[in-house]
């Protein structure tokens, strides 16, 4: 939709639709870190293997997904 707009030359449109994209965003990663709490005061940590590893690879990587994709849309 933003895209869309960014074509159609609609920019308040578009500011608005980037806006809530980031804000999303940034909610995102901030409630991923309340998440990350969570896990390491259950002990669930990086030590050993199985499924412990396997939420902080998952969450890592939307986590650099959403930064970059931020990055990006301030950038351009």
């Amino acid at each position: 939709m933003a895209l869309r707009s960014f074509k159609q030359r609609e920019m308040n449109k578009y500011r608005l639709l980037i806006g809530i994209t980031v804000i999303l965003g940034v909610a995102f990663v901030v409630l991923q870190w309340f998440g990350f709490q969570e896990l390491w005061a259950q002990q669930i940590t990086f030590r050993g293997a199985g499924a412990g590893q396997f939420l902080y690879v998952i969450f890592g990587l939307h986590a650099i997904h959403v930064i970059g994709i931020i990055t990006v849309n301030y950038v351009y």
